[in-house]
């Protein structure tokens, strides 16, 4: 026969008086839902320990406290049933009241911003009318963690005295009294400090009160006393032992009473092999899949599920402690990421012997406590998609440091082709302020795709894109132009001139320049070319001239028009006016192109081939009838009256106010000022002291009929503070 309801009323709950009776005992808050929860919870509750009728959430008679994980599933319940009609819920006054020991109750996130709240002048007391809408407006938790920390609340007023709990796996049978020592005892006081033994559940598994009291309070007066009963002492070095446990013996403990919760003998016939079963299943590395177990023991894969649930759920069904596991979480958050045989080898000392990370992350899983470590992938972007690298990382704010550090390589090697991992420590130091090793970031890289090292001494190593990094593009250029095999120095000096390998102000950070036997390794892998004894690199099969951009391929189309060398002058007559090409378009190309070397200054060929001493010869020829008449010696400059000069018109796309026309270096200082048009018929022109560009000129020459790119003459009148602008004498046409 059922049992009849004797919770109290709501808002004899809040009063604080001793909850009423059954049988003597004094009734207990499961801590399941709070009590105005009561008229909504009708018929009773399923669970792995039966069924647990409505009448029991506020008159607990059972052995045992429900534990949180126990509590969570038939508060999923109850929701779940009342979905459809939550609205009457919704408007129902809580009638919890906030005493001065609520925060007991609470932890983490959900006490910070209740104690928040409760800071507001009139909320405490405003607290037990709210509605359950307006505290989980104000709250905003889901409704089932709400109806948790509301019941956890209410419980801490709703019983007058805690019921003695059990001792679970213990034989306190008559044993003679033990002396102890002051060694001894400052050993159980130190436990006794412990955070995890303050915060004992008095219904906690494997260490609950005694006597109606918290073990903590219990066992500090016994250790006060010359000598303790045996089983107090037998308590005392238990505690002592879960203490400085490993992993691996909390699991063994934790199976031990698991097995005499569920009731079974030491004697039992099958008792050895539900050891083996569980601790396969959950001990280990990382710990046998059902079906892996089922096969061992030749049983069914859910014969095996049904043995290791049914020793989990004597676990579940009571507060449990597990101060091995916090303490191997809690090291483990402080070392992440890693990967598992990383993280394994670093927390031997927490784990235990013959146990992985892994495993007990699964085994927390299972218990329903929520690691703060978790199997993770990071993503690594590459030339055929995002692939995934297997690590551990935290579960809550989990590090970012394994993205930056694969972006990062990922970057140097689009770039030079390859990094190190010195290079990459310092980045994660000043961007994630974090440090981390060699061995922890070569953890890291050799899952990455493509990972080869180069040079394990100085740690340089590439990942799977360096055949289609820039370095890569940039050999490939040299390749299309060059002449029979290159030398190492003249490919490393082809590569170096990419002005993006080096820092740039505004551009951002630069990128690490490996030395010369790196390239040789890096190079060595690109099984497009071929490589002799000599260090001489050639392509193994010809690569095509559309590897060079169209300005490069017309400046080598230029430069071979003129014998193997050519000036700037006669590579920028092609390409500004005619193409459309900027002058500093111009420069760049000539500065930074693999494929063009320069001689001297204003004086380009093609890298690879060998230096035509002729075409050298004649370009100088040609640039110095180009300077001869642009840069006359000092003292050649008088400005005390008008001086004549050459400049050029820009041939830049912004607007022409914009536009700027360069003074001559050998004029730099000694021409500055406003300078009235001669004539009156164009405006003003200006240059300052420290400047080479003159402003409004470009629109002067333009309005004086002057093309972009065409040279005209200046005169520049200092002491009258004039100028005229004069078109340049046509150039002959070359002779035949």
């Amino acid at each position: 026969m059922k049992q009849h309801d004797a919770a109290p009323q709501p808002d004899a709950a809040c009063s604080g008086q001793t909850a009423p009776t059954s049988g003597g005992t004094i009734a207990r808050h499961a801590r399941v839902v709070p009590s105005f929860m009561r008229p909504f919870v009708k018929s009773a509750l399923p669970s792995v320990h039966g069924d647990v009728e409505a009448h029991e959430l506020f008159n607990w008679q059972r052995q045992g406290l429900p534990s949180e994980r126990f509590a969570a599933e038939m508060r999923e319940v109850i929701v779940a049933r009342r979905r459809a009609s939550f609205d009457v819920i919704w408007s129902s006054p809580i009638g919890v009241r906030l005493t001065d020991n609520w925060h007991l109750a609470a932890s983490g996130a959900e006490r910070d911003d209740l104690l928040a709240l409760t800071r507001s002048e009139g909320f405490s007391e405003a607290f037990p009318s709210m509605t359950l809408r307006q505290v989980k407006d104000v709250l905003k938790f889901p409704v089932a963690e709400l109806l948790g920390l509301l019941a956890r609340i209410e419980a801490t007023y709703w019983v007058g005295q805690p019921v003695r709990a059990r001792m679970v796996a213990l034989a306190p049978q008559a044993s003679p009294d033990v002396d102890i020592d002051d060694t001894f005892r400052a050993a159980v006081a130190d436990c006794l400090n412990a955070t995890w033994v303050q915060g004992l559940d008095i219904d906690d598994l494997r260490f609950p009160g005694v006597a109606g009291s918290a073990l903590a309070t219990w066992l500090a007066r016994q250790i006060a006393r010359p000598s303790l009963s045996g089983f107090a002492h037998e308590l005392c070095v238990r505690l002592i032992a879960a203490h400085k446990a490993t992993w691996a013996q909390e699991l063994e403990d934790l199976l031990r009473h698991a097995l005499v919760d569920a009731g079974l003998r030491p004697d039992h016939a099958g008792l050895r092999r539900r050891r083996e079963l569980f601790l396969g299943r959950f001990g280990g590395l990382e710990g046998a899949t059902l079906q892996a177990m089922a096969d061992v023991h030749d049983l069914t894969r859910e014969r095996v599920r049904q043995i290791c649930e049914g020793l989990l759920a004597s676990l579940r069904a009571r507060p449990l402690a597990l101060p091995a596991l916090d303490r191997l979480f809690a090291a483990a958050a402080r070392v992440m990421p890693l990967s598992a045989t990383a993280a394994n080898k670093q927390l031997q000392r927490f784990l235990g012997k013959g146990v992985g990370i892994i495993a007990a992350i699964d085994f927390a899983k299972e218990l329903g406590v929520a690691p703060t470590i978790q199997v993770v992938a990071a993503r690594t972007s590459t030339s055929d998609g995002v692939k995934s690298i297997v690590m551990l990382d935290l579960t809550v704010e989990p590090s970012t440091w394994m993205r930056v550090a694969l972006s990062e390589a990922r970057r140097d090697c689009t770039f030079v082709g390859c990094t190190n991992f010195i290079r990459i420590a310092g980045i994660l130091a000043i961007k994630e302020g974090v440090a981390q090793d060699e061995a922890t970031l070569r953890s890291l890289f050799e899952r990455a795709p493509g990972f080869r090292m180069l040079d394990a001494e100085s740690g340089w190593f590439t990942l799977i894109d360096s055949d289609i990094s820039a370095a890569a593009a940039r050999m490939r250029k040299l390749m299309s132009v060059a002449i029979g095999s290159v030398e190492i120095d003249a490919v490393i000096s082809a590569l170096v001139t990419d002005d993006a390998w080096f820092y740039r102000e505004g551009a951002g950070r630069g990128l690490a320049m490996p030395p010369l036997h790196v390239m040789t390794a890096l190079i060595a892998g690109w099984d497009w070319l071929t490589a002799n004894g000599h260090n001489k690199y050639a392509p193994k099969a010809a690569v095509a001239r559309d590897a060079l951009s169209p300005t490069e391929a017309t400046i080598v189309s230029i430069i071979e028009e003129h014998g193997g060398a050519a000036t700037r002058t006669e590579v920028a007559a092609r390409l500004v006016v005619p193409s459309g090409v900027s002058n500093m378009a111009v420069s760049v190309a000539l500065s930074s192109s693999p494929a063009i070397q320069k001689l001297e200054h204003s004086i380009y060929a093609i890298r690879g081939r060998p230096i035509p001493a002729q075409g050298l010869i004649d370009a100088r020829r040609r640039r110095e009838v180009e300077v001869g008449r642009n840069a006359p010696l000092e003292v050649a400059v008088d400005l005390t009256r008008p001086y004549r000069f050459s400049v050029t018109q820009s041939a830049s796309k912004v607007s022409l106010r914009r536009q700027v026309v360069y003074l001559p270096k050998f004029l730099f200082g000694k021409v500055y000022g406003t300078f009235a048009h001669k004539g009156e018929h164009f405006p003003p022109i200006n240059i300052k002291a420290n400047s080479q560009q003159f402003f409004s000129l470009a629109l002067a020459a333009n309005m004086a009929g002057v093309a972009p790119g065409d040279r005209f003459d200046l005169v520049i009148d200092m002491p009258n503070q004039r100028y005229e602008i004069i078109p340049a004498e046509a150039t002959l046409p070359p002779r035949s």
